[in-house]
């Protein structure tokens, strides 16, 4: 699937504010619900920061698009600010940006296959503690979150992973046998 970031309305204001070498903050707020989703924050017109849920930076611009894609529709607003650049984490330009979001699709969609349904509660099994040397980063930084969380959805929700390293995470640890299903959320 080949998509044209440029025509969603995330990368138009992106580029609306590289373009103006705006710095300050872009708060973005779900359109239908009315509630703030993501801050991404501007120095010169370069991206320096942005924090979505629990994802940071490219990660959370990246889940932007992925919501886009779900037709989930935006409202921005823009507060000029001076940006302490010790607080800076990045310096990315809107062609950098787009490059690499286009390269991140593919993986994305690629992943969407192996996405366990969000109505599951899972959890780890117990020989997983003896084998937890045997896990690469990945595996363990899911891991790491099901230690608290068991339902798929909050798993995906709290994760600051990609969403597709996050399903290869639980697709990986389920071909190990280490993860094991328990129940339905019922509604």
């Amino acid at each position: 699937m080949n998509l044209d970031l440029e025509d969603f309305e995330v990368a138009k204001k992106l580029k609306e504010l590289f373009l103006l070498k705006s710095s300050g903050k872009l708060s973005i707020e779900h359109k239908i619900y009315q509630s703030h989703v993501a801050s991404i924050f501007y120095e010169k017109g370069l991206i320096v920061s942005a924090q979505y849920d629990y994802k940071k930076n490219l990660k959370a611009i990246f889940q932007l698009f992925v919501d886009e894609v779900r037709l989930n529709p935006y409202v921005f607003h823009f507060e000029p600010l001076v940006i302490d650049q010790t607080d800076n984490e990045m310096e990315l330009s809107f062609e950098d940006l787009i490059q690499s979001i286009q390269s991140l699709f593919p993986l994305h969609f690629s992943a969407q296959a192996l996405r366990p349904p969000t109505d599951l509660k899972m959890i780890l099994d117990q020989k997983l503690i003896d084998q937890a040397h045997n896990l690469d980063g990945l595996e363990f930084e899911i891991a790491s979150l099901l230690v608290d969380e068991h339902e798929v959805l909050t798993i995906y929700n709290h994760s600051p992973l990609h969403e597709y390293e996050t399903t290869l995470g639980l697709a990986s640890l389920r071909k190990k046998g280490l993860l094991k299903v328990i129940s339905e959320i019922r509604s």
